[in-house]
């Protein structure tokens, strides 16, 4: 008893209560701001997406690292019988490259980061998630490996996208050089690898097509239509994005014209929309939304003159036309809802009639009011007006 009792100081001596010590930092994190974590993460070379009770978790996570380090230090200089100890061993950090670590800390987070953080992306978890084990009785080791790497590459991939995400979101400059260092580095990764899950993807030329209309200067416009011009190449297996477009990558191309302004750039806009229209009639897999539509009215409504709510006009009721069809269908009950008229496209097609000067403006707009009223009656239409309907009729009146 006397022996382990001495036993018993020894680690007491050796094993400093860190209860206090954690709770203290734990207060001092609640106090910082969002930046000031982030700053922190940066430091230790770790993410700085989600939320603030992410931020400060995933510090947590580190000091608690720290302080099992300091543990398992102190603990080489204390002898305690095998079958006694309660010690788990577990390597320390010295020795691991920078890159072994963050995986292991990344790998600890898995399940703590929101899987509705960004509607654009898919889960964290379906991004980072390996591969189902093989049922053909193949070496499980081989497979285990290759789930291994499957899941760094789609970490790396997952965490370079979510930064430039967060550069565009905060309209950052820098965004677009970004994104395009992204897409190369990615590709680069990808040869040397030789592993295709690197490659950028859909989401990857969406965002790099997003920095561009963010930037919305003549050259950045230019960059878009060429990313684009490659993309749509994709029955050509040379094209070399290994990619085929979406409609949200669409979309994002229709944006950089609908913010130009002139006659020539909503004309592009429309084409878009109108190949859009083209693919889904042949059952092709990129099919319009109402944003589409949304995109193509704004982009004439920015024009200034008489033509614009003209054309804006028109293509509010071919989405009509379209949306009519697909309803009485009853096969694409999804696809019926992501084309649902709403009171942004008509209030857009209002804004149109009131910039353009013309001397209808005014019972245009009315009219158009009126429309929304009656079709509000409906379920099917999601048209109530609103207080910028008004407004903008109003503006359109004066």
């Amino acid at each position: 008893e006397d022996q382990e009792e001495d036993q018993e100081n020894d680690l007491a001596a050796n094993f400093p209560d860190v209860t206090t010590e954690l709770q203290s930092n734990d207060d001092d994190l609640n106090k910082l701001t969002v930046p000031a974590l982030k700053n922190r993460l940066r430091g230790l070379g770790l993410p700085v997406g989600g939320r603030k009770a992410e931020l400060i978790e995933r510090l947590k996570s580190t000091n608690v690292e720290k302080e099992n380090e300091k543990s398992e230090i102190a603990s080489d200089d204390v002898h305690i019988p095998e079958e006694e100890s309660n010690v788990t061993d577990s390597p320390s950090m010295t020795g691991y490259d920078q890159d072994s670590t963050l995986s292991n800390i990344l790998d600890e987070l898995f399940d703590d980061i929101d899987e509705d953080e960004d509607p654009l992306e898919p889960s964290l978890e379906e991004v980072m998630s390996s591969n189902q084990p093989s049922l053909d009785g193949g070496d499980s080791e081989s497979s285990t490996v290759e789930n291994a790497f499957a899941r760094r590459a789609k970490r790396k991939k997952y965490w370079k996208t979510q930064e430039v995400r967060e550069m565009i979101m905060a309209s950052d400059p820098r965004a677009a050089a970004k994104a395009e260092e992204m897409i190369a580095t990615l590709e680069k990764m990808a040869e040397a690898e030789k592993d295709d899950e690197y490659l950028p993807g859909a989401i990857q030329y969406t965002l790099l097509i997003d920095a561009y209309a963010k930037r919305g200067t003549a050259d950045a416009i230019q960059r878009a239509e060429a990313v684009i011009d490659r993309i749509l190449g994709a029955d050509d297996q040379s094209n070399g994005t290994h990619v085929s477009p979406t409609a949200q990558m669409l979309n994002a191309v229709m944006g950089v014209y609908a913010n130009i302004g002139t006659i020539e750039a909503a004309e592009k806009a429309t084409a878009i929309l109108e190949r859009m229209e083209y693919l889904k009639e042949f059952g092709g897999s990129i099919k319009p939304t109402v944003h589409s539509y949304a995109i193509a009215i704004d982009a004439w409504a920015k024009i200034g003159s008489e033509l614009g709510p003209q054309s804006a006009e028109e293509i509010l009721n071919r989405l009509f036309k379209d949306y009519d069809e697909v309803l009485h269908s009853g096969e694409q009950s999804r696809y019926a809802e992501e084309l649902k008229p709403n009171n942004v496209v008509f209030n857009t097609v209002i804004d149109a009639w009131a910039r353009s000067g013309s001397p209808d403006a005014g019972d245009k707009a009315e009219a158009l009011l009126h429309r929304m009223e009656v079709l509000s009656k409906s379920e099917n239409y999601d048209v109530r007006p609103d207080t910028i309907s008004f407004n903008t009729c109003i503006k359109g009146l004066s």
